[in-house]
């Protein structure tokens, strides 16, 4: 459902010219993600490298994002 949930967000956002984010699963069970993410300000772009795990605990315990 998560899923779903963040592909229509990002497709949402694409469609609408606002998207700030890429992720992709850096592994193959989908427990740990990394990509980029960006802001826009003054018409000058600054780019951010990111990544998170998914917990075993979750939904319980929420993913710490990281910008390394």
């Amino acid at each position: 459902m998560e899923y779903k949930a963040l592909i229509g967000y990002t497709l949402t956002n694409k469609s609408k010219d606002n998207d700030w984010f890429r992720i992709f699963a850096a592994n193959p069970e989908g427990t740990q993600w990394t990509k980029e993410c960006w802001y826009v300000h003054n018409l000058l772009k600054y780019e951010f490298d990111l990544q998170f795990d998914i917990r075993v605990t979750y939904p319980s315990t929420a993913p710490e994002i990281e910008l390394p």
